[in-house]
């Protein structure tokens, strides 16, 4: 998530619901696989497990999910069925990506890679490029998210999956709009709608709809992004995809505000919110709080964005989050000046600068040397501000 408005692209993996139930794992784990018949038999009824434990990542969201998966992994290790595991391994790594562990989930899908090659199983070796792609780029780690979609991608057109060649080059467009490279990027989701047509994949058709949208709203084409958004939310709900669905509500909301609508956007940020907390995606819960608080702010409310921003950096800092985490002490250090805390809001601005260095975020570089220059203007202290505003402008 960024200060602007997000639609995270997701693979092409459709996950389902289910409540699981431990019998069938507990049987792999206690019986050692036997060829023929009843290994197959195992198999199927392992990826019927599987099939149900997607449903639950769906439903109730990552942390639910994750024992789930785990149990799925030992019972796919004693069936010895190494494609079982790579997948399983995959849907753990995603599960640690959407509650902010990267090094985990890097190394999970590691794993899945290692095995997919040595298998040969190359479409799921695409999908899982895909995937780590997707962690690079949030880690801010924009050359390796590159190398991996760019592959995920050549991937996808050797086997002729349209869904994969998709897939990836939307997530890969996710990285140029990081980038600032608008057009490109609009360009590039025009070109996986074609690559769509004619697959009813209607899910990465919502995906790229709504992230078409969000760059509009990156250009402030506000009312421009509204039928495109809208489209991605009545994909999203029609497939009851409880994630996109806040995304689409979150950046639907955004739009609202731009356009002074701000009773309509705080109603569809309820929505998102509670959404994201339904999917047990913390991170997501946690933009969309920021969101509110600025609404809050327009409104005046002060004490109440206080608090909402409050609560999304607690979250950023119990993860690895570094980006996100930088952003929310920009934002909530100009309320703290709002409200008379100069002391307090530069204490967050060299914390959101020391971040924003660390992880190599130039313009979050920019924006807190900017904050910290103001605040020295506000405190009487020309010389000292002249500093960090010629350090912002070097």
């Amino acid at each position: 998530m960024t200060t602007e408005p997000m639609r995270r692209g997701r693979s092409h993996r459709s996950l389902r619901r289910f409540a699981f139930g431990s019998v069938l794992v507990s049987a792999a784990l206690a019986v050692a696989p036997q060829p023929g018949v009843a290994a197959a038999a195992e198999a199927r009824d392992l990826d019927a497990e599987r099939a149900r434990a997607e449903e639950l990542y769906r439903s109730a969201g990552a942390l639910e999910a994750l024992p789930v998966f785990e149990e799925l992994l030992v019972a796919y290790r004693a069936a010895g069925d190494p494609l079982g595991e790579a997948i399983t391994l995959g849907r753990l790594g995603n599960c640690h990506k959407h509650l902010g562990d990267h090094e985990r989930a890097l190394e999970l899908l590691g794993e899945a890679l290692a095995i997919e090659r040595r298998i040969g199983a190359r479409l799921e070796e695409g999908k899982t490029l895909s995937h780590l792609g997707l962690v690079y780029w949030e880690m801010s780690r924009y050359p390796e998210a590159i190398d991996h979609l760019e592959r995920a991608i050549e991937r996808g057109r050797e086997l002729d999956h349209a869904v994969l060649e998709g897939s990836a080059l939307n997530n890969l467009s996710l990285v140029y709009d990081e980038l600032g490279e608008y057009e490109r990027s609009l360009e590039q989701y025009r070109r996986v709608l074609a690559v769509y047509a004619g697959s009813d994949f209607q899910r990465g058709e919502g995906d790229t709809l709504g992230n078409i949208g969000r760059v509009h709203m990156l250009l402030g084409e506000y009312a421009e992004a509204l039928p495109y958004l809208r489209r991605a939310l009545s994909i999203s709900e029609r497939l009851d995809l409880t994630l996109e669905a806040s995304r689409d509500l979150g950046n639907l909301a955004i739009c609202q505000q731009s356009l002074g609508r701000l009773d309509a956007a705080l109603e569809s940020l309820d929505r998102a919110i509670a959404l994201a907390r339904r999917a047990g995606a913390p991170l997501d819960e946690a933009y969309w709080l920021r969101i509110e608080g600025s609404v809050e702010v327009e409104r005046g409310r002060y004490d109440r964005a206080l608090e909402l921003y409050s609560r999304a950096l607690a979250v950023y800092e119990r993860g690895e989050s570094g980006r996100d985490r930088m952003e929310a002490l920009i934002e909530i250090a100009a309320l703290d000046r709002l409200l008379g805390d100069l002391a307090r809001a530069g204490e967050r601005l060299e914390s959101a600068l020391a971040v924003a260095r660390r992880i190599g975020a130039s313009r979050g570089v920019v924006e807190s040397l900017l904050g910290l220059g103001e605040l020295e203007i506000a405190r009487g202290r020309p010389a000292e501000a002249e500093t960090h505003l010629a350090e912002a402008t070097a």
